[in-house]
């Protein structure tokens, strides 16, 4: 791969690249600084597990955490991210949470440009522009002008005095100049990187539109539900062979159950089949049906149990619908496939995780 330096300038009012959400994105560096928090603390977080993916930023807050187990770098991180929680009640339990207001509801949180809420608390509303420029240059080919244009604007809140309801929305346009690996690899398989639809833009650049949305519902403090446009990673470490990040954002519907050291996963995913390969207009659709079972053997020893299906009914006798004997939250699919007389395409897998000596996974 040709190596390439990138200087970002970031002109965003409580955001960064990656958007603040009260559920942690995939791929966000919070989710990275949870497993090492984790790490320190010898013991995995409440109320999920990482490797869910299902991760909201009071997860983070069940740990404990003092000046002897986290260094300056660690706390500076962590208050930085907690002052960003959607949810009133817990940013003012940490230090250096501060509150300068510009004007009435602008800028009157340090995370937030606009945050509107009632004095009862039964609401709240956010909003925040984003601005990203950024230049650089290719280290093998310096006549190169690598760039990316990113304008936008990130909307969140919840309903309710419970503040158990709440929905969130991103959408950016994007101009951008990428080094040519990614240009070998997209002109190969016509396909960019975390987008579906794009176009080229000045010959060599890439013009694509960014959206995600979605409604989160804690049902109880056992079941929470998410349903939307967005991405998903289950696994450890960087990649994943099951949901990984890699992919555009799909339609899904999530539920996350977690009682004690036992984590239930049901994931329902629509993808988008489509290259600028083939020309296609009215794009292909496949569905996946996902659920994993994950349990705490020790405060730092995680198993779970995986299984998925993934399958499309596009032939001459069907539509290509979802398939309802797949949306079964407690079943194994490779039993249903068989029932169905189908050749879709099941797996089942396992993961584990051990955190050891509050330094090493």
């Amino acid at each position: 791969m040709k190596k390439s330096v990138l200087i970002i300038f970031g002109f965003i009012t409580g955001i960064c690249l990656h958007a603040q959400d009260n559920i942690i994105p995939a791929g966000h560096r919070l989710m990275e600084l949870a497993d090492r928090y984790e790490i320190i603390n010898g013991r995995f977080i409440e109320g999920t597990q990482l490797t869910s993916g299902f991760v909201q930023r009071k997860h983070i807050l069940s740990l404990s955490y003092s000046e002897s187990t986290l260094s300056k770098q660690d706390c500076f991180n962590l208050y930085a991210y907690i002052k960003k929680d959607l949810q009133f009640g817990r940013a003012n339990e940490y230090p250096g949470f501060t509150r300068k207001p510009f004007y009435k509801n602008i800028y009157s949180s340090p995370a937030y440009f606009i945050d509107y809420y009632d004095s009862g608390r039964n609401y709240r509303i956010t909003l925040n522009p984003v601005l990203v420029m950024g230049a650089g240059k290719d280290f093998e080919d310096k006549s190169k002008t690598l760039y990316r244009n990113t304008r936008g604007v990130e909307l969140k809140g919840f309903i309710g005095n419970k503040q158990n309801f709440g929905f969130y929305s991103f959408a950016t346009d994007n101009q951008s100049l990428l080094p040519d690996f990614v240009n070998f690899y997209t002109d190969s398989f016509g396909y960019l990187p975390n987008q579906t639809f794009w176009k080229r833009f000045k010959g060599s650049g890439y013009d694509y539109f960014q959206a995600r949305g979605y409604v989160w519902w804690d049902i109880s403090q056992y079941v929470s539900l998410r349903f939307g446009q967005d991405k998903v990673f289950w696994g450890n470490g960087l990649r994943s062979l099951v949901l990984g990040d890699f992919s555009p954002a799909n339609l899904f519907f999530q539920i996350n159950t977690n009682l004690g050291i036992f984590n239930y996963q049901n994931y329902y995913g629509q993808f988008t089949d489509f290259s600028q390969l083939t020309g296609a207009t009215i794009l292909n659709r496949k569905f996946g049906t996902f659920h994993r079972l994950g349990i705490n053997l020790s405060k730092n020893v995680n198993i779970g149990l995986f299984e998925a299906v993934m399958f499309d009914r596009r032939d001459s006798t069907q539509s290509n619908r979802y398939d309802f004997a797949y949306l079964n939250p407690i079943i194994f699919y490779r039993a249903i496939e068989q029932q169905l007389g189908s050749r879709d395409n099941a797996m089942i897998g396992l993961d584990w995780k051990w955190n050891f000596l509050k330094r090493f996974q």
